[in-house]
């Protein structure tokens, strides 16, 4: 028996059905952390258990699991790392890393690296200071609280490396080698083994779209920035950087329907400042088909994150034929290069390059494309790896 500890989010409502897909569902128990309609993104009407939201409940319930079942863990976060370390259960432990859990925390070790400049400086003004410093003038005690505030923070890396350690296999997709070697560089501990897995990336959806027509030289291109209003993104650098290398008739749409609210609210502000009624805030979330008919809408992807995060939405651009502009240090860019796909692209080469040449160039290379993102990110071949994980 498989059971699965996720969070309410987006990911896993397919996740669930797919489960059916292949019929495992006999042999599977869905564990949904926190209470029914915690989230409205979370939808699923196939049986689920609700295990709560504090240690006490969750530890209870994971003890009721037989030694020889497997706990396969999507959104692996101290918070649970730690309740299945100090169980000591003896089960074999499977995890998705979705980003956030394993490059969010602890919270500002790994900020340095993950934000730009002027988010990061954002970022600090708006959640750090309010939430860890006091108001007070004296300059002994904002030392003092600095002092504790570090420790905690190693404190806390330190117990999320024995999480790590923990792993007994990583779930990532099969073209992923840089992935695993950076998560393994920032937490040493790593040993477990890869194993090929991923959730749906909209392939099949995307593949029976045709090509949008390349704008002329007076109409607007259609720009998409981000995925989410997460400040990982980094929206005010990605802006900044943009002003002045995107056509002056470009519209600008920024995905910010869910993730950080302060993030949201100072990117439409910025966005509005510098692109005036040219930026356009995507604040209403969007299902899945109607998130590939938007998607099909843009001429151009522009990701500005340094951490891996949006291989969906990469996906989706590449099958529909639009060059995705990344950052090289992203392992994204990297895993997606490696397969072979062509349409991805320095941000650097932004206002550098002739972008209705590389429209068409991406729109060229799209059969082909799709050809190498089938390979790993169709339908078939994911519910192929998912049955052999739940099979082991």
């Amino acid at each position: 028996m498989n059971y699965h500890i996720i969070i309410q989010d987006k990911f896993f409502n397919d996740y669930i059905e797919d489960i059916y897909r292949i019929h495992e569902e006999h042999n599977n128990v869905i564990l949904v952390r926190g209470e029914k309609g915690g989230s409205s993104f979370f939808r699923t009407e196939r049986p689920v258990e609700y295990i709560g939201k504090n240690s006490h409940e969750i530890s209870e319930r994971l003890l009721r699991i037989n030694p020889d079942d497997h706990i396969i863990v999507a959104w692996y976060d101290l918070f649970i790392g730690e309740i299945i370390c100090k169980l000591n259960l003896p089960n074999k432990l499977f995890v998705y890393p979705l980003g956030a859990d394993f490059y969010g925390e602890p919270e500002w070790w790994h900020d340095k690296w993950v934000y730009d400049p002027m988010t990061y400086r954002k970022y600090l003004r708006t959640e750090m200071y309010p939430r860890f410093f006091s108001k007070r003038p004296w300059r002994w005690y904002r030392g003092y609280r600095w002092f504790i505030f570090k420790h905690e923070m190693k404190k806390q890396y330190l117990q999320k490396l024995e999480t790590i350690k923990r792993i007994d296999y990583i779930i990532m997709p099969e073209h992923s080698l840089r992935s695993y070697e950076f998560v393994k560089s920032i937490y040493p501990s790593l040993k477990a083994r890869r194993v090929c897995g991923t959730f749906n990336q909209n392939v099949d959806k995307a593949i029976n779209y045709g090509l949008k027509p390349i704008p002329n030289e007076n109409e607007p291109m259609k720009i998409l920035l981000g995925n989410s209003s997460d400040p990982t993104g980094n929206h005010l650098d990605a802006i900044k950087f943009l002003c002045n290398r995107l056509e002056r008739n470009s519209e600008i749409f920024c995905l910010l329907s869910y993730g950080d609210t302060a993030s949201r609210d100072w990117t439409m502000e910025y966005g509005k400042r510098v692109f005036g009624e040219r930026f356009h805030p995507i604040l209403d979330y969007m299902q899945r088909d109607e998130f590939v008919s938007f998607m099909q809408s843009m001429d151009v992807v522009i990701m500005y994150h340094n951490r891996s995060q949006a291989a969906g939405n990469v996906m989706t651009a590449i099958t529909l034929g639009k060059p995705v502009f990344m950052k090289p240090n992203s392992t994204l860019f990297s895993n997606v290069q490696s397969i072979g796909v062509s349409s991805v692209y320095s941000v650097q080469q932004i206002g550098v390059c002739n972008i209705r040449e590389t429209i068409k160039e991406a729109q060229s290379n799209r059969q082909h494309n799709i050809s190498l993102i089938e390979s790993e990110y169709s339908d078939e071949t994911r519910l192929k790896h998912l049955k052999a994980l739940l099979c082991q």
